[in-house]
This record gives C-alpha cells, sequence and structure tokens, in this order.
C-alpha cells in the first residue's frame, strides 16, 4: 500500500480524505499482497487441495445473504457499544466513503469492498489460515486466532467488531466449508455498509 501510494501520490496518512478512485487503488494493492501471502503459505502446505480449501463446495446464497445480515447487524451493536464506553472513532475509510458519495464512487466501494476485498480476504483469513490452523487445534483457538490476526489488519478503531466478524465467519467455514458462502455472507456486510453510508452519510460521523 505504501508503494502504491507513492506511486499515485495518494496520501496514505489521511485516509479519511481519499476519493473513492484513490481507495479503489490501495484496496487492490492490500488484495495483491494477500495474494502473495496466500501463495507463499500455499507452498509452505503442499498437501492442501482444492478440496479442503472449500473452492469446490457450491454456494448457498441465502444462507450466505442471511449470515452476512445478521454478522452486520453483531458488528453495529459492538460498535455502538464500544462507542458508549471510549467515544466514537469511526473508520477512517468509512470517513471518506461518507465524504465522497457519488454513483461512480459507490460502484467502486461495491466492486472492491463488497466483492474483491471479501473474497480476497476469506480466501486468506478463513480459507487458508483458518484452515491450517483448525489441522492444529480445536476450533475454538483456530477461529480466535484467525479472527485476531484478522482483526489487526484492520484499523485500531475496529478493532473489536472486526474480531467478532471473523468468529462469526470461520464458524460459517467450520459449518459450510465453502469459500464462496463466505465470500457472499462477507461482502454482503460490507455492501449494507456501503450502501447505507450513500444514502444515510451521517451513520459515518
Amino acid at each position: 500500500m505504501i508503494a502504491a501510494g507513492r506511486l499515485f501520490a495518494i496520501p496514505i496518512g489521511h485516509l479519511d480524505q481519499l476519493a473513492p478512485e484513490q481507495i479503489g487503488i490501495l484496496t487492490a494493492a492490500q488484495d495483491l499482497t494477500l495474494v502473495l501471502c496466500l501463495v507463499l503459505l500455499l507452498r509452505a502446505w503442499p498437501k492442501l487441495r482444492a478440496a479442503d480449501l472449500g473452492l469446490t463446495q457450491p454456494i448457498r446464497a441465502r444462507f450466505g445473504v442471511a449470515t452476512g445480515i445478521g454478522l452486520w447487524l453483531l458488528s453495529i451493536v459492538i460498535a455502538n457499544a464500544q462507542a458508549s464506553v471510549v467515544g466514537a472513532h469511526p473508520q477512517s475509510l468509512i470517513v471518506a466513503a461518507a465524504a465522497h458519495r457519488s454513483l461512480p464512487g459507490l460502484a467502486i466501494d461495491l466492486v472492491f469492498g463488497a466483492g474483491v476485498v471479501a473474497v480476497a480476504e476469506e480466501l486468506f483469513f478463513r480459507v487458508v489460515l483458518f484452515t491450517l490452523l483448525r489441522q492444529r487445534m480445536r476450533f475454538a483457538y483456530a477461529a480466535i486466532l484467525s479472527s485476531a490476526l484478522f482483526a489487526l489488519a484492520h484499523e485500531v478503531t475496529a478493532w473489536l467488531p472486526v474480531f467478532a466478524l471473523g468468529l462469526g465467519l470461520a464458524y460459517l467455514y467450520e459449518k459450510r466449508h465453502s469459500l464462496w458462502t463466505n465470500a457472499l455472507a462477507h461482502g454482503t456486510l460490507n455492501a449494507i455498509s456501503f450502501l447505507l453510508l450513500f444514502l444515510l452519510p451521517d451513520l459515518g460521523s
């Protein structure tokens, strides 16, 4: 992301001021990094097959969407509880999305945030990382550890709700073992946030 920021003159230190196009560039850079780490992990554990990674399991669309809605509601409850204790500190990207509202911006947010990011993060954090941990430890420990790493990849102000989302997505993968169902759930909860920020920008403050 730092390299992409320098190359395209994007002020990474001011994420809350970025336009959707700039956020899209940084998101693409982040996903390329995740894919690179994924390739390195798969080379380290060559016993994994496509079936082990949930790539061959069919998507359960209704279940994925319903899970995404439920996890979004859970994250809102946790974020509000956190805000009541330590004050409201919205993520920089949420502030940016609320401040730069436009249909092209919404399209970029949905394509990257609800599409590319959902698939890349589920592939990395649940399908590969959680699976590798799950082969070596109980579900609870694998879910907690992978969710903690998932939270660390986000802004510090979002660690608690994102950790809870990670637990929910790990449980979903444990039960359905499908990358596509997990990606749909993840994409659904992201899409709800982007759509609400577009329609009700004051939610991002």
